[in-house]
């Protein structure tokens, strides 16, 4: 008998996956079409030519393509690059929801675990009100409003790096630190490009 193979990833990181999958093809895809595009520019006899004529579009729906096949190359590179900052806040994007994923999975099949992980010091961070607790009137339901606050927290959290952080110490999860430090860059380098045009601060 063929024992089935049992497959240990969360469906937000099956989720996550499926979705960079996707992106990739559809930048790699664009990327294509521009160097295809570049080599029929190149054999264009009248570079003083439209570059919708060139590539025989219907000038009403390509107005955009107005530009001469001489300026093709230089638009080619300002395409690409648009591209790139496109699919990184794509990716920012997808893994700052995957992040929230995680923590919905957390509460919804095991939020118990995180209350044992949480240290006194974390717990302390979360209160009831006297009444509150003897409303509630048991150890479990107390312990339910306790994690509820901890989890809306976490979903308040507005920087992704901090709830990345966040997730990595409450969770106790050892992830090598050249791959944290890969992914912080990758979110650092996405804000940089959003809030400050992509220049560093001196």
């Amino acid at each position: 008998m063929v024992k089935k193979e049992i497959n240990h990833e969360s469906t937000s990181l099956q989720q996550l996956r499926d979705k960079i999958g996707w992106l990739t093809t559809s930048v790699q895809l664009a990327i294509a079409a521009l160097k295809m595009c570049n080599r029929y520019t190149k054999h264009a006899k009248d570079q003083e030519q439209m570059l919708y004529e060139n590539f025989e579009l219907d000038p009403t729906i390509y107005d955009k393509l107005n530009q001469p096949v001489k300026q093709y190359e230089p638009l080619e590179i300002l395409v690409q690059h648009k591209q790139v900052h496109a699919a990184l806040g794509q990716l920012y994007e997808f893994f700052s929801n995957y992040l929230h994923d995680i923590v919905d999975e957390i509460k919804k099949y095991k939020p118990e675990n995180m209350l044992h992980l949480l240290t006194k010091k974390q717990l302390k961070e979360f209160s009831l009100a006297l009444p509150q607790i003897q409303a509630l009137g048991s150890v479990e339901r107390i312990q339910n409003a306790v994690l509820e606050q901890y989890f809306c927290k976490l979903h308040q959290t507005q920087h992704t790096q901090d709830l990345f952080k966040k997730l990595i110490t409450h969770t106790r999860i050892t992830i090598d630190s050249h791959i944290s430090w890969r992914c912080l860059g990758f979110l650092t380098l996405r804000n940089l490009l959003v809030h400050n045009k992509g220049i560093l601060d001196a």
